[in-house]
């Protein structure tokens, strides 16, 4: 039956059968052809799709194959202000109520609150079991808050592909 679109990432592409294995995020591996890859770009492995998945009993298959991005280093830290981090400590941690889910199921999240006059936004990361946080990241501007929480966020789903 045809799934939902999803991303993932070729392992492996094999050039003498014009087919190849994709893991999609859900870390099922997926089998493809040459013939079901939209437009012009030559599957690499390790580069970045998007497919649509098509599982069948035992069979997955992924179809309209597209290149989002093309084989390239997968990041290892991450630097926020004055803050660098190793993506692979980062672990999934939060279990409060009020934690944002997007936000715990990639091992951070965020809040805000008014203090005095100003109006401050947190990032708590945690990378070790025995602490509530290990680091809290602190912004007075939104826009930087806003723009290091999406690249937080990217640079994790592109180190989990």
């Amino acid at each position: 039956r045809l799934g939902k679109r999803m991303l993932g990432w070729i392992k492996a592409f094999y050039d003498d059968t014009k087919s190849g294995v994709i893991v999609g995020t859900d870390g099922a591996e997926y089998s493809f052809c040459m013939t079901d890859m939209l437009g012009i770009d030559f599957p690499t492995s390790n580069a970045v799709v998007e497919f649509e998945a098509v599982v069948g009993g035992e069979s997955r298959q992924a179809k309209s194959v597209k290149i989002i991005r093309a084989q390239e280093p997968r990041p290892q830290y991450i630097n926020l202000g004055n803050t660098r981090i190793r993506l692979s400590d980062i672990i999934l941690y939060w279990t409060q109520a009020d934690a944002q889910k997007n936000y715990r199921d990639r091992g951070f999240w965020k809040t805000s609150e008014y203090i005095g006059n100003t109006n401050t936004y947190h990032i708590y990361i945690r990378t070790s079991s025995d602490k509530e946080y290990d680091y809290k990241l602190v912004y007075t501007d939104e826009k930087e808050f806003l723009a290091a929480c999406a690249t937080l966020d990217r640079c994790l789903l592109v180190a989990s592909l």
